[in-house]
């Protein structure tokens, strides 16, 4: 867990909110060990995602069997959810009774879906923070306290908030500054952060002459870096290798989730080009300029990225290039042929993922 760098007061509430920010930090921190970073799920988005799979299943897209582990996470979502749990035990207990029969049909276990999906997602976030600040100064709760932190983060995540945005909000409000008073004010400060109501941005990115030139006859709006003000202009890094700078608009919660909108559709356009027979160079500048709605200054974001990558030295003296081929050589040698068959492509999905441009994927 992440260490406070000021002093904080020391009392059941002070803890609690401590033990809230150190894990809000943790599960959204990318170099966080998989079993405790934030649910790609929450309660939500399971019942969604149920329904997305039921009408794949009476449609004939995929085969009844692939309910089973959506169910399965459903249910024990359900039961673990702190909130759900608590306020649609009836709805949720019949529910498992039709699941657990294994003798429903697919129009009645949508119904049930359907239901729990309206009872839940209207006040599902207020719920949530409600109970936080009902549990964060009672020591003898931490465990439940912390499982609704969990289901917390991950419904943020799943709304729409950028991780990144919502760790720069924990270390704004809990790390970059002394921790005077702690208790449910300083909660309801952090929850205000975070307001369900989506804003429109606009998005400026540097990009190289041949793709801006490609992106124009795709629709997308590009102009000439002169053409805008020198404080956007510098902010992007628009220089000889980025002449034009691409326009674009993108609904979004915050500035990071507007900015990695925009890198995804350049990631996508740049996928389409591989299809053509010759190779077309497609650069843009990871730095972003973002504007939110009518305001008149904007933020520079820039795509937040990670590497697995050692540190690579000039391979100075022939020892050590030998020392590397026969470390290959026994991989090659040393195994049989369905193993070394299983490594290499081990080998290769690590190669894929280091040059991905997707966090996810690396």
């Amino acid at each position: 867990m992440r260490v406070p760098k000021f002093d904080w007061p020391d009392t059941d509430a002070s803890r609690g909110i401590l033990i809230f920010s150190q894990q809000m930090s943790e599960m959204l921190n990318p170099a966080t060990y998989e079993s405790y970073r934030v649910y790609s799920l929450c309660t939500v988005s399971r019942l969604r995602e149920a329904l997305l799979v039921l009408e794949d299943v009476s449609r004939n897209r995929v085969n009844k069997l692939a309910l089973d582990p959506v169910l399965a996470e459903l249910v024990w979502s359900l039961k673990r959810d702190p909130v759900a749990s608590s306020s649609l035990q009836a709805e949720i207990g019949s529910f498992i009774r039709l699941v657990d029969s294994s003798q429903y049909a697919l129009a009645e276990l949508s119904a049930h879906i359907v239901l729990l999906l309206k009872l839940a997602e209207a006040t599902y976030k207020q719920k949530l923070e409600g109970l936080l600040l009902a549990l964060f100064d009672k020591s003898r709760s931490r465990n439940e306290f912390r499982r609704t932190t969990a289901f917390y983060c991950s419904h943020l995540v799943n709304r729409g908030f950028s991780k990144t945005y919502i760790a720069r909000v924990v270390d704004a409000e809990f790390f970059s500054r002394p921790m005077k008073r702690t208790g449910a004010p300083a909660l309801k400060r952090f929850f205000r952060s975070f307001k369900e109501n989506v804003a429109p941005h606009v998005v400026f990115t540097a990009v190289s002459k041949t793709f801006g030139e490609f992106l124009a006859h795709l629709g997308f709006s590009v102009k000439p870096a002169h053409a805008l003000s020198a404080t956007i202009s510098e902010a992007i890094g628009t220089c000889e290798a980025f002449p034009s700078v691409l326009i674009a608009e993108r609904t979004a919660f915050d500035s990071y989730a507007a900015m990695d909108s925009l890198n995804e559709t350049l990631a996508n356009v740049r996928a389409l080009t591989y299809l053509a027979p010759s190779v077309m160079p497609c650069h843009w500048h990871p730095t972003m300029y973002v504007v939110r709605g009518r305001a008149a200054t904007g933020v520079a974001e820039k795509k937040l990225d990670i590497t697995f990558e050692r540190d690579q030295r000039p391979l100075s003296s022939g020892r050590l290039v030998k020392g590397i081929r026969n470390y290959s050589m026994r991989i090659l040698n040393n195994f049989d042929a369905r193993s070394t068959e299983r490594l290499l492509a081990s080998i290769n999905t690590g190669a894929l993922a280091r040059t991905s441009s997707s966090l996810e994927t690396k």
